[in-house]
């Protein structure tokens, strides 16, 4: 796909109403090369201007693999892990409903390890929100984050969310994320 398609997909991506035809558009930029910087910066753009909850059912799940290349290509990766992970942030800032599924394309992405702290902190601000469907997405993310300053107050924090749960969920959520 060439940057002028890839530009054109991208914006007709900002008007679609259609869970049908976002799914057709995101699936024809995933399946070219991948996004080259600019195009993962007009993407980045485009997510406040989508519909909030096909932003969160249709491209928030697949922004790591829209991003993937853009991410391995980028002449200087960190600084464009953190454009994207600023560009997620004010997404949440405007929209707190997004927070549990940018917590999960996050988790998804390599992250740089100046931001795992950051997108603890996202997470740990979900663990009480997440629906019991999205835990195992959410505990993926706070586990792949952690350091070694971090461990104690991420597991005390785990620790007592998963206190309320029924035990039936406990065994599900460990083989999932085991």
């Amino acid at each position: 796909m060439t940057a002028d398609e890839q530009a054109e997909a991208i914006a007709a991506l900002a008007i679609e109403e259609d869970a049908q035809g976002l799914h057709k558009g995101l699936s024809a930029l995933c399946a070219g090369d991948g996004l080259d910087i600019d195009g993962a910066r007009a993407l980045l753009a485009m997510l406040p201007l989508m519909d909030s909850r096909l932003c969160a059912e249709h491209a928030l799940p697949l922004l790591p693999t829209l991003l993937h290349t853009a991410l391995t290509k980028a002449g200087t990766p960190c600084l464009f892990h953190d454009e994207v992970f600023d560009s997620l942030r004010s997404l949440v800032d405007a929209d707190a409903a997004l927070l549990v599924p940018v917590v999960g394309a996050l988790g998804e992405m390599y992250l740089p390890a100046q931001l795992r702290p950051e997108l603890q902190q996202l997470a740990l601000c979900a663990l009480p929100l997440v629906a019991e469907t999205e835990l195992p997405m959410l505990m993926r993310s706070l586990m792949e984050s952690l350091t070694p300053a971090s461990a104690g107050t991420v597991l005390r924090a785990m620790r007592l969310h998963l206190r309320a749960l029924p035990i039936g969920m406990l065994v599900q959520l460990l083989q999932v994320v085991g």
